[in-house]
């Protein structure tokens, strides 16, 4: 399970992948962006994919950034696996330059 936020200038991307152990029957993914605005944090943009076809999932959210602005990603993963569910959440921070 891995997570990134990039910039190139003014443009963001955060992009995240999992891929599940092997007998996995559903992998659902969510990542979503949040921009801090003061003591807050503003929902900017998301991605999700839920899949029962193949074991991974990889997401990519595009934003526009401001120099300075301080960024978060949130991905979480559940899989199923023989009708059991586990849950995980990872988080990304980083500045705009």
């Amino acid at each position: 399970m891995a997570s990134v936020i990039v910039f190139d200038g003014q443009v963001g991307n955060a992009s995240a992948t999992v891929y599940a152990k092997s007998g996995a029957t559903k992998v659902e993914g969510m990542l979503t962006v949040y921009k801090q605005s003061g003591g807050s944090w503003v929902y900017v943009d998301s991605d999700s994919e839920t899949t029962t076809s193949h074991s991974y999932v990889s997401l990519s959210v595009d934003f526009n950034a401001v120099s300075g602005g301080y960024y978060k990603s949130v991905f979480e993963v559940t899989v199923t696996k023989n009708g059991i569910e586990e849950s995980e959440t990872k988080y990304n921070y980083k500045t705009c330059p």
